[in-house]
């Protein structure tokens, strides 16, 4: 069998993961390089001030989430202070809005996350595990069609301060394709925290001074306690039975598994599989279960979310199958983030999502890291803006998940997309348990969404069947005219029977595969 493979948002991520996998890293290294390396090559999406998950099996059979999310700040200030303001972000068929500023920066915890992971799984020197990004970030990362038109995207978030500009604009535009993008204030930052083998200096040293000052005198909530109080949480997943598998995914206080879970039961025992895919039964009850999904978390998930018994209540037949029946019969949107899957011969398997949001526009001076804006986003405060109670972890709809087949891995998968991640990764899981459909199928077969009563249709449907879907009247619908990262980018792989890996990366999101 090959040393491994990874399904990644960006070549470089990929080539990372690949140079580590070479040297004799596992997966787990190969996973902390490739994230090291989207803060620099994929920066419109993730950060080392952001914040992720991390779904692992190990070889031994030890299933661990680690949740490095971002958490809310220990203190609050009157609003009237905080740096905090409305961007627009034009998808082209919808619009979303969301909010930076400084006060939109989270606690972050990706750095904290790595060096975790490390400490727990890792096999090689954390300084060699970092080469590849600390090279990049120094040299520089030619810009893709696709990059370019991600930091076009996410332009009114990353170049809202001077530092932002400096970095990502040239003669007053973004960067074209073909330009190169550094970070050599990062490379020297991630260089030196490496050789350290820890990320104090982010948490407790000169930066996160600098964090903590900046954003009390410029209008932010972080401190330095906050900084230097940030944990990583090793959780047992959440895992549900559909079929003859188990998905692995994330648990609360994150959204995005505890949803997945709920629709997937809600829609087994319809056996989808009996109306074919794509026909106007299976679009109608998928749809019909996105919308009392949503209606089902506003109800009961977000009332109860930091209670201990919430998914005892919230995945109970008897509550799934009250929901249940309200489906009608037939009668004849984008977030920043990046996701990366990873395994290798030994039989370690990861997948992890991590995300800075739009990015709050704030970068700490002299390291190239930009804060996230988690506080700024309508779908991680559901409560609304500055609502949330201090010093908790921010839900997430991030859900990197796993499925099981007699304790092994069968598959790894995640996405980016805000809210469109649950039913991103639910049609995936769908696509290939239910419909029987091939690795590529399963991804790259089009895509629904629905939320906030508008249901957004990939094209390439039979349009006489989405015609049959039957929504109440209130609801509208949209059928995209091209497939688009709108709805998400679902990296994943694949492993058969035969314990062969075969890697899927989403076209939505320019993914890439790569094996050694």
């Amino acid at each position: 069998m090959q040393k491994g493979i990874v399904s990644c948002g960006h070549p470089q991520t990929a080539q990372a993961a690949i140079d580590i996998l070479e040297v004799g890293g596992n997966a787990f290294d190969a996973m902390i390089a490739a994230g090291l390396m989207t803060y620099v090559a994929e920066p419109s999406m993730t950060s080392a001030g952001g914040g992720g998950f991390m779904n692992v099996l190990t070889a031994k059979g030890e299933n661990i989430l680690f949740d490095f999310f971002v958490q809310t700040p220990m203190h609050k200030r009157p609003e009237k202070e905080l740096d905090f303001y409305a961007i627009e972000i034009d998808f082209g068929a919808t619009k979303q809005t969301f909010n930076v500023g400084l006060g939109g920066a989270a606690t972050p915890g990706n750095l904290a996350g790595l060096f975790h992971v490390h400490k727990r799984l890792g096999s090689l020197p954390f300084s060699v595990i970092a080469a590849p990004a600390v090279e990049a970030a120094r040299k520089g990362v030619v810009i893709t069609e696709y990059a370019n038109y991600l930091m076009e995207l996410v332009g009114p978030a990353i170049t809202s301060k001077n530092e932002g500009k400096a970095l990502f604009m040239k003669n007053g535009k973004i960067k074209p394709v073909g330009d190169t993008i550094a970070f050599p204030d990062f490379a020297d930052t991630l260089e030196y925290m490496a050789k350290q083998g820890n990320a104090k200096e982010f948490y407790e040293g000169e930066i996160a001074q600098r964090i903590a000052k900046d954003c009390q005198e410029q209008g932010g909530y972080l401190t330095l306690d906050d900084l230097k109080n940030f944990q990583v949480y090793e959780r047992k997943p959440l895992q549900v039975q559909y079929g003859n598998y188990t998905i692995s995914t994330n648990p609360p206080p994150a959204t995005g598994g505890s949803l997945i879970a709920f629709m997937l039961k809600l829609l087994e025992p319809l056996k989808l599989n009996q109306f074919g895919f794509g026909s106007g039964q299976h679009l109608h009850y998928l749809a019909n279960a996105m919308r009392l999904t949503a209606a089902s978390r506003s109800q009961l998930l977000d009332q109860k979310l930091y209670e201990p018994t919430v998914l005892l209540e919230f995945l109970d037949q008897t509550y799934l199958q009250a929901v249940r029946s309200n489906l009608p019969k037939f009668d004849d949107r984008l977030g920043s983030t990046t996701h990366i899957s990873i395994a290798d011969k030994a039989g370690n398997i990861a997948a992890m999502t991590t995300s800075h949001g739009q990015g709050c526009g704030y970068i700490v001076p002299k390291t190239g890291i930009m804060l996230s804006n988690m506080l700024g986003e309508a779908d991680l405060n559901p409560l609304g803006f500055h609502k949330w109670a201090t010093n908790q972890r921010i839900t997430s709809m991030m859900s990197p998940t796993l499925v099981l087949k007699n304790g092994k891995a069968v598959a790894a998968f995640g996405s980016g997309g805000a809210n469109r991640i649950r039913s991103a990764i639910t049609q995936v899981v769908l696509n290939h348990i239910e419909f029987e459909k091939s690795p590529q199928e399963s991804v790259q077969l089009p895509r629904m969404h629905w939320d906030k009563n508008v249901l957004d249709i990939e094209p390439a449907y039979n349009s006489a069947n989405v015609a049959a879907i039957q929504l109440p009247d209130e609801q509208k619908r949209t059928v995209w005219e091209t497939q688009n990262m709108f709805f998400g980018g679902v990296h994943s792989i694949f492993i058969d029977q035969n314990g062969t890996p075969e890697g899927v990366a989403d076209s939505r999101r320019a993914g890439v595969v790569r094996s050694v």
